[in-house]
This record gives C-alpha cells, sequence and structure tokens, in this order.
C-alpha cells in the first residue's frame, strides 16, 4: 500500500488513515475554525434593572398593591357594603343593636330608602316596604356580579361565552342565598302595627316573592360574574359576620 501525499493540501485540512474494509473508507474532515470578524459596533452600556414584568404588561408591584386591588374591586365592594348594611338593618328589628350601628344603620335606612322611594315616584309604583328592601339587596347582588365581571376583564381572566344559569352554583354559596332569604323572611318588625305582605290574599305567596327578589338578584350575579360572584358572596358572609362580632363587642364594653 502505497503512501499517499498529502503535502499539497492546505495546512488546515487533516485526514484520517482509511480502515481495513477496502469497500467502505470513511473519512473525517476537520476543518480549522477562522477568527471571528471583529465588530465594528459599541459595546452594550450597562442598563438599570427593571422591575419583572407580567404577561398582561403591569408590573407585580403595581398589580399586587392595594390600590390597584380596590382600583379592580370598586363596584363589587360598593355592592358588598351596600348588600352588608341592608342585612344588618333587617337583622336590626331583632337582635340588639350598639349605638354606633344605630346612628350608621339610622343614616343608611334614610337614605336608601329616599333613593328608592324617588325612583318609585317616577313610575308611580309603590311596592311592600319590605319587597323594596328585597329588591335593593338583589341590585347590590347584581353589582356585586358586575364588579367581579369588571375586575375579571381588568385581570385579564377569561370568561367564559356561554354560562348556564346556577352553572358556578356552589353548597357554601347556596347556603348563604338561603341565609339571606331567611333573614328577609324573618327580619322585619314584629310589632301589632306591622303591616305583612300579602300577595293574592295569601301571605305565604308574599312570603315567596321574598325568596324570589332575591333569587333573582342571585342569578344575575352569577350570570354577570359567574364563578368570580361566588367568591365574593363568600367575602360578602365574612364582612356580615365580622361586622355582627364588631357590634356584639361594643355591646359588651362599658
Amino acid at each position: 500500500m502505497t503512501k499517499i501525499d498529502v503535502g499539497s493540501r492546505p495546512p488546515t485540512v487533516q485526514r484520517y488513515q482509511a480502515t481495513w474494509w477496502p469497500f467502505r473508507q470513511q473519512r473525517v474532515v476537520v476543518l480549522a475554525r477562522r477568527p471571528a470578524p471583529r465588530s465594528t459596533l459599541k459595546p452594550d452600556l450597562p442598563r438599570e434593572p427593571q422591575a419583572p414584568v407580567e404577561p398582561d404588561g403591569k408590573s407585580k408591584r403595581g398589580h399586587r398593591s392595594l390600590m390597584s386591588w380596590i382600583g379592580r374591586e370598586a363596584i363589587a365592594l360598593l355592592g358588598m357594603f351596600g348588600a352588608a348594611l341592608t342585612v344588618l338593618s333587617q337583622l336590626a328589628w331583632h337582635i340588639p343593636m350598639s349605638r354606633p350601628f344605630i346612628d350608621l344603620l339610622g343614616r343608611w335606612m334614610t337614605w336608601n330608602s329616599d333613593f328608592w322611594l324617588s325612583l318609585y315616584d317616577r313610575l308611580g309604583f309603590y311596592p311592600h316596604a319590605h319587597v323594596q328592601a328585597a329588591v335593593a339587596l338583589a341590585v347590590f347582588l347584581a353589582m356585586i356580579g358586575l364588579g367581579a365581571r369588571v375586575a375579571a376583564r381588568l385581570t385579564g381572566t377569561p370568561l367564559d361565552r356561554q354560562w348556564g344559569l346556577f352553572e358556578g352554583m356552589t353548597a357554601p354559596s347556596l347556603l348563604i342565598m338561603g341565609a339571606l332569604i331567611v333573614v328577609f323572611l324573618l327580619g322585619h318588625d314584629q310589632s301589632p302595627t306591622d303591616n305583612p305582605l300579602f300577595v293574592g290574599g295569601s301571605q305565604q305567596a308574599g312570603e315567596l316573592l321574598f325568596a324570589g327578589v332575591i333569587a333573582a338578584g342571585y342569578a344575575a350575579g352569577d350570570y354577570l360574574g359567574q364563578r368570580g360572584f361566588h367568591r365574593r358572596l363568600y367575602r360578602l358572609a365574612l364582612l356580615i359576620l365580622l361586622l355582627l362580632g364588631c357590634n356584639q363587642w361594643l355591646l359588651a364594653s362599658p
């Protein structure tokens, strides 16, 4: 076997010897690396560190701040506080209230009744006083659902395009709605001068009207806010319990 002269090849190319199998010669060619061309661009200047950016384009600090959360939940918070005060005004007929709560609920009932009576004056229709309170609670429940929808839009949370009635209802949410209905069935004046609600000559039908009005507000909140409405309904229940606890603490304090 003669030796092949590779002296005429470029010095950057090398070839390994062939294997002993004559019909299958493997050649491995290794090319020398060429030096990288010098860059004519100026070196990048050091940049100031920036806050991490979330997919929606907002920084985590701004996204998690208290003021931004209040801004997103403003409508839902108004509905929650309105619903809580409306429920407490109905419970005030049966449980003792401290002096601060009496003043607060008195102002709230005056403002709330003036607001609704101004609307009923335009309609020329005046429902029962307790039905007015039930309508107010239904509107506040729908407002909570609307606030949940607005918050979902602002945070980029996707909403279902087709949402069935009461699809997001859970057992705790159903219990909270049932408790609200019981409050409005029992939370009214029991004095001899009280005028119970009669529908078609039946007081039972009037009580069903209470439940129907509140259920309508619950359904509107479920449709508008979807699952976010039910999560905020849990917060409403905690808010009512917190206010009742503060009332009992004020009653026990000297």
